[in-house]
């Protein structure tokens, strides 16, 4: 999460839709078609947030990642998905006001256009978003038209979040590379596209994850990155081994600069003040992933949804 100076803010009114989900195979439910290239679904799922921040004259930036949310219908398999923002919890915790802004895009006569989209996130001050009561992660329904006709790729679906029982299956080690997307010191791509880096796994024990926090990974992570996705890269010998397991992309988890509420967050706010002379995680090159099974419950918190439409059952955070 990044303080800079200036923000502007737009009043947002808000309307109901519902999403078709996607499945794995390339295919939403209507039996349309798209190509399955996954950094790029990614990378276009990814977008800014920006809010007043608590500490005056400045703006709280911030990651988030979109995903649909089946809606219970009473059947046994929906048909309709909502969209939902995934972020880190500080990221709305440190911001003040009732709306901030999602750095959206579109895509017109082969032309791509950035625009702000306004977002409520409290409602007279209470706070929309549903929260882990442990890890760093929160998740806002998206229940504003425009910000369906600005969702570029299809809604990616709950089933690519990957628990501790399918990294356990994928055989998850030390080493394993990860891609990371995110605005470092918001910084990015033409068109407000996000950063695309890569890391590697740099925790162990890594399961289960529950007890085994804080999860790091080996890569620079600075204001800005909070919140964004982490997801398993390709890798020949990890094709080879899960064969036609690997069918989708594995969301892991989520990044964030700092373990939230801990003494290692204390120290990476006072480095650098004269408080402390410990290095903070941007200095050692590394930074804290939350799992994905966090996602996965604080999804589980939300009401009207489908539970349980993940790669394999969650085996729990406590």
């Amino acid at each position: 999460m990044l303080t800079r100076i200036a923000f502007a803010i737009v009043a947002c009114s808000t309307a109901v839709l519902a999403q078709t989900p996607q499945t794995t195979n390339g295919a939403d439910v209507t039996g349309k078609f798209y190509p399955i290239e996954w950094n790029t679904i990614m990378v276009e799922s990814t977008y800014r947030i920006q809010a007043p921040s608590t500490t005056p004259g400045k703006t709280t930036v911030g990651t988030g990642f979109v995903l649909g949310i089946p809606i219970d219908d009473g059947s046994k398999e929906p048909t309709q998905s909502r969209p939902v923002l995934i972020t880190a919890q500080h990221v709305f915790a440190e911001t003040v006001g009732d709306t901030a802004l999602l750095d959206m895009r579109t895509y017109e006569g082969g032309v791509w256009t950035e625009t702000q989209v306004p977002i409520r996130i409290r409602d007279r001050g209470r706070p929309l978003w549903a929260h882990h009561p442990i890890a760093d992660v929160a998740i806002l329904d998206l229940i504003d038209r425009r910000v369906e006709a600005h969702l570029i790729s299809p809604l990616v679906p709950t089933d690519w979040l990957a628990p501790d029982s399918l990294l356990k299956d994928y055989q998850i080690h030390p080493g394993d590379e990860v891609m990371c997307l995110g605005f470092p010191l918001d910084l990015s791509s033409q068109f407000g596209f996000p950063i695309l880096r890569m890391a590697r796994i740099a925790s162990y024990p890594i399961l289960p994850t529950a007890s085994s926090r804080p999860l790091y990974l080996d890569f620079p992570v600075y204001g800005g990155n909070s919140g964004g996705p982490a997801y398993l890269a390709e890798s020949p010998g990890r094709g080879r081994m899960l064969g036609s397991a690997l069918s989708h992309l594995s969301l892991i988890g989520l990044v964030i600069q700092k373990e939230y509420g801990s003494p290692t967050a204390q120290v990476a706010v006072n480095h650098g003040s004269g408080d402390s002379n410990e290095p903070n995680l941007a200095d050692m090159h590394l930074a804290v992933l939350e799992p994905a099974s966090a996602i996965i419950e604080t999804i589980n918190l939300l009401p009207g949804i489908v539970k349980g439409h993940y790669s394999t059952a969650s085996q729990g955070h406590k």
